[in-house]
């Protein structure tokens, strides 16, 4: 259940606008609580939450007044924020780690178990291996002095190959250009804005030819970058939604001071795999579990060198035990590539810390893609063992 203590003008609002103009029907001891006089606290499930976050839309979409639709987007913006800061979703939080590693049977062998690097001194390097394996699992990613450490000290020319940086902040420095840019009806960047965004961003070799080839239109959705980058944006705070527009925060703006760029892509590092619901980039089985071992994910591509893996081989290596026996369960066979590939490997690549390659098959007409780490995966991503 999640928790909201409404001002009387809300209680009001909810009574008089949403329940009546939306037409939903309200839960007849939850009516009797908004009719009481006084700010009630409103206790809902999430789903609750979220169908009455729709009706609050419809109804200010539909409002008879600019001051009454700026009072329900207001109360909108206070159901967005509970829901987004509570849940899992296109942007949301990840909940905390509930997985915890059992090493295998000794093998027998020297520095590694499994595809794992191992640096450990101890005399039983196994056991050490595991507390700090589930450490890793659980820690905050902004902690420095945890087992994960991402640099901070990155200029600008050290992040110029990510395209998913660029266009964050080409993002944020055309959302200050416009002072604003109002959304539209489904809530997203409107089409004149993201062709010039497509103008003004930087992508891979042909994608521009590739989805003119496929969209007449495009839409931000169509724009699977542009479109994680303004989630993503929002879920850091650097962009926000105010009176149905779209603006750059203060804290947005101050990151695009090119000492701050590598503030920017830490920050955006670490809210797309902590806030951002890695699911969101594909249609497969949801597999929370996947992400919140990321973080191991992250330490096994480490034992993989320099080499070039496809995403069927990687799908082997980087996810746990544990997670490997999960996407057996709840993944078609052969989907679990597809899976390794949407929710870690492309997002490597578009900060620039994987790059990829595609490899023709001989006596076929297809390629299969390859992957390895770059240099800036060893500058920004370190691990204290």
């Amino acid at each position: 259940m999640l928790s909201l203590e409404l001002s009387d003008v809300e209680r009001r609002l909810l009574v008089d606008e949403v329940a009546l103009y939306a037409d939903i029907e309200l839960d007849p001891d939850l009516a009797a609580l908004l009719r009481r006089p006084g700010p009630p606290t409103l206790a809902l499930s999430t789903d609750d939450w979220e169908c009455l976050a729709g009706s609050i839309a419809f109804a200010a979409n539909h409002a008879a007044t600019r001051k009454l639709r700026r009072d329900l987007d207001a109360l909108g913006e206070r159901v967005e924020e509970l829901l987004s800061s509570s849940r899992r979703g296109p942007g949301a939080p990840l909940p905390g780690a509930v997985l915890e590693v059992s090493l295998p049977p000794r093998s027998g062998g020297n520095g590694k178990i499994g595809t794992l690097p191992v640096h450990f001194t101890a005399v039983d390097p196994r056991e050490e291996l595991l507390r700090w394996l589930n450490k890793l699992l659980s820690c905050d990613w902004a902690d420095q002095e945890g087992p994960l450490r991402l640099a901070t000290d990155l200029m600008l020319a050290d992040i110029q190959g990510s395209t998913f940086f660029n266009n964050s902040r080409e993002l944020l420095r055309a959302l200050l250009e416009a002072d604003g840019v109002k959304a539209t009806s489904a809530g997203n960047l409107p089409r004149r804005f993201v062709t010039g965004m497509l103008e003004r961003g930087r992508w891979s070799p042909d994608y521009l030819a590739r989805l003119r080839s496929v969209n007449k239109v495009i839409n931000e959705a169509d724009v699977l970058e542009l479109h994680v980058a303004r989630l993503v944006c929002m879920l850091a705070r650097l962009v926000r939604k105010y009176r149905g527009s779209f603006q750059a925060t203060r804290a947005g703006r101050d990151m695009l001071r090119e000492d701050r760029a590598g503030a920017l892509y830490r920050t955006l590092f670490i809210t797309f795999f902590q806030r951002l619901n890695l699911a969101y980039l594909d249609r497969l089985p949801d597999v929370p579990l996947v992400q919140q071992a990321a973080a191991v994910s992250l330490f096994a591509f480490v034992g993989e060198g320099s080499r070039w893996r496809t995403a069927g081989e990687l799908a082997e290596t980087l996810p746990l035990p544990h997670v490997r026996e999960m996407l057996d369960r709840t993944v078609h066979s052969g989907h679990e590539s597809s899976l390794t590939a949407s929710r870690l490997l492309r997002p490597l690549v578009w900060f620039g810390l994987a790059e990829q390659r595609d490899v023709r098959v001989e006596d076929q007409r297809w390629s299969t893609r390859h992957y390895r780490r770059t240099r800036l995966f060893d500058r920004f991503i370190g691990f204290n063992m």
